[in-house]
């Protein structure tokens, strides 16, 4: 096994990864699902950054109908998948990621799902 494959393995372990299907999403902490989340099921999606020092990170917190919720990250694996499918449902706000992204280093949280009435 080579250090590209140690170094995914050991993020997958230690950080999560985002895994869809059809109905929903699911985020693992290596094999073990920590939350579940059906698409129907989503209340409120939020997205805002952290600061990490050097950087931004782009976050996603989202609520389900049951109570539950799950924070992802544009560093997790799967989160583009995600991201794509969460733009294409309906009332989701339009061209949400410039307003998260600007200005830097600042959360900039802004409800993404539902879009609210202006």
């Amino acid at each position: 096994m080579g250090i590209r494959q140690r170094y995914r393995d050991w993020r997958q372990r230690r950080f999560g990864h985002i895994v869809l299907d059809d109905s929903g999403f699911a985020v693992l902490i290596g094999k073990a699902a920590i939350a579940q989340i059906e698409f129907v099921a989503i209340v409120t999606i939020h997205a805002f950054k952290r600061d990490i020092l050097y950087f931004d990170l782009m976050c996603l917190l989202i609520a389900g109908r049951n109570g539950q919720a799950v924070e992802v990250n544009e560093q997790m694996r799967g989160y583009a998948e995600l991201q794509d499918r969460i733009n294409a449902m309906p009332q989701t706000r339009v061209a949400w990621i410039l307003d998260v992204m600007f200005p830097a280093f600042e959360p900039c949280l802004t409800q993404i799902y539902p879009v609210e009435s202006e």
